[in-house]
């Protein structure tokens, strides 16, 4: 689960750089990572030693995980909300100006 997760991510990666595919998919991705990564915690620390030295590493790399994505996700989204903002809006007087109003 968690591998093809991290291939999905790859590839929407992959796509969003070359321009086809868009931030939303990225961020799918990244928190697809984060939720299979989550589950296979959860089932570990079922199955293991809580206390053993494999199962701290094992919480240090799903928390590293996790952080990785949340930052993945902010950094696409701050891109969109970029994409978004550069957008120009044409208003054609001759359509809007017997509607103008004045706002005090």
């Amino acid at each position: 689960m968690v591998a093809a997760a991290t291939s999905s991510l790859c590839e929407a990666a992959n796509a969003s750089v070359q321009g086809h595919a868009s931030e939303e998919k990225l961020i799918s991705s990244a928190k697809q990572v984060a939720a299979s990564t989550a589950q296979l915690l959860v089932a570990c620390k079922v199955k293991a030693d809580q206390d053993s030295e494999a199962m701290r590493r094992l919480q240090a790399a799903g928390n590293a995980v996790k952080r990785a994505s949340d930052n993945l996700v902010r950094a696409a989204q701050k891109a969109a909300f970029g994409k978004a903002g550069d957008d120009d809006v044409v208003v054609k007087t001759k359509f809007v100006g017997g509607i103008a109003q004045v706002c005090d």
